[in-house]
């Protein structure tokens, strides 16, 4: 069944179809600064969330195949968007996220309280050891890890959110160049793009990574790089 959500509602995490005067399709690709989109999409149109049978829970970030199949019933023209980001800082603003989600979790388990972010504690509390100890480590064994509750690990790269039998996606806006990039499209024309759920986390990740991380996330998104044309620094 297919939910139609009202902005009160709204999940930070989604894919959405917008009911702008030209309708539009966002997908939402893991932290690319998603959350601030959002936020214009809540304040000033219907939309719905992009579901997918890909998960136990509430479904979450339905990539472009994911949007073709959920828009079957509309016979519109619609204008799809996304945003990507270089491949190194949008790990490493993962790992930062992932390192937070993970800490409240445990704090809410040590303090008696039940939750869905942490099923089994001393998995969790192996990584959250390793989070602290070492980034780079991090990497190498958690790459491939499904985020939890969710289909997709670090190890889907950004151009496999945006391949589709039916659709292309026409405006890949960078992260990098987002208040610039995010003018083109239409819904957002006299809009303003909010500053909305920023890491307290003030860093350079080019710091971060060691020659064996770095390469590493070179070849997993070695298609990212070549089609985005992104380099370390």
């Amino acid at each position: 069944v297919d939910i139609y959500v009202r902005s009160l509602f709204i999940n930070i995490f989604m894919s959405y179809y917008i009911h702008a005067e030209q309708p539009h399709i966002f997908i939402h690709i893991p932290k690319t600064a998603g959350s601030s989109i959002l936020q214009v999409i809540k304040q000033n149109y219907d939309y719905e969330i992009i579901s997918n049978n890909e998960t136990k829970y509430t479904n979450y970030h339905s990539s472009l195949e994911h949007a073709s199949n959920f828009v079957c019933p509309y016979n519109s023209a619609f204008y799809i968007f996304t945003v990507v980001r270089n491949p190194w800082g949008r790990v490493s603003s993962w790992f930062h996220f992932r390192k937070e989600i993970v800490r409240k979790g445990l704090k809410a388990i040590n303090a008696g309280k039940h939750t869905k972010k942490v099923e089994d504690y001393e998995l969790i509390l192996k990584e959250y050891n390793i989070m602290n100890d070492d980034f780079n480590k991090w990497i190498e064994l958690y790459y491939n890890s499904k985020w939890d509750h969710t289909w997709f690990s670090l190890n889907n790269t950004q151009t496999a959110w945006l391949q589709s039998t039916k659709f292309t996606v026409d405006n890949v806006i960078k992260f990098e160049d987002i208040n610039t990039g995010i003018k083109d499209v239409p819904m957002f024309q006299n809009k303003k793009l909010p500053v909305y759920n920023v890491s307290p986390v003030k860093y350079d990740y080019t710091n971060m990574y060691n020659s064996a991380s770095q390469n590493l996330i070179s070849k997993i998104y070695q298609e990212d790089i070549d089609t985005f044309k992104y380099t370390f620094k």
